[in-house]
């Protein structure tokens, strides 16, 4: 028989590296704010300084999508392999994923997770809830768009250099291309990103509807007695 202990023990173990990439991933929040502030002290006598923003920016990015990444594909193995084994035990056990995706996903969805019926007298007939993700699409704000802006100001306050000719316009121009492509790098990332996390989200939306839909019995599963 399977030992539920070996499983609550992996269970506190995923846990804390969820929280420890979740505190880095704040922590490279942290650092480009910083990062922008000590920026900014510095861009009106150096310009240059948009280009190394930029660069940091992108780079953040990068590691901050890692991080995330590998959360969600924890919390996938939690809610896919760790949480049936546990509701063997106690039904209910480690439902907290399956209800946060029930309420993304709104509508019947959404009031049958909150109401635990779709309909019925006092329930409402559509509810309004903000999809947890939505602090992805923040951070992507911050990561994504600002290298861009970052850049274009760069190229346009030093549009004449650019054009001089000689080592040190020929170097603004490496440093402008260098930051573009790790941005570009960085986008393709984020795209990534995003399939490997729908690709997980359906996993769970299929797991839940395969858990509640009735065993229907099919041809080549029926017998008679004695061998049912």
């Amino acid at each position: 028989m399977h030992d539920i202990q070996v499983d609550l023990k992996e269970f506190e173990r995923l846990r804390q590296e969820i929280d420890n990439r979740t505190l880095l991933g704040n922590y490279l929040l942290l650092a480009e704010v910083t990062a922008l502030g000590a920026g900014i002290l510095i861009v009106a006598h150096l310009h240059e300084a948009l280009l190394g923003m930029a660069l940091v920016t992108s780079y953040l990015w990068l590691l901050w999508l890692d991080h995330t990444e590998q959360v969600f594909k924890i919390a996938a193995y939690i809610g896919l392999r760790l949480s049936p084994r546990l509701q063997r035990a106690s039904q209910d056990a480690l439902g907290w994923e399956m209800f946060r995706r029930r309420l993304d996903r709104g509508g019947s969805e959404a009031i049958e997770a909150l109401y635990s019926v779709k309909a019925g007298p006092g329930v409402p007939s559509q509810v309004t809830i903000r999809p947890t993700r939505n602090i992805v699409r923040h951070v992507t704000l911050v990561f994504g768009i600002l290298p861009v802006v970052l850049l274009v100001t760069y190229a346009f306050l030093r549009y004449d250099y650019l054009h001089k000719g000689g080592a040190a316009a020929w170097g603004r121009v490496g440093g402008l291309v260098l930051s573009l492509c790790l941005w570009t790098i960085s986008l393709f990332q984020w795209f990534q990103f995003t399939r490997s996390v729908n690709a997980m989200e359906k996993a769970f939306l299929y797991q839940y509807q395969v858990s509640n839909t009735p065993l229907q019995q099919t041809e080549g599963s029926r017998c008679s007695p004695p061998g049912c």
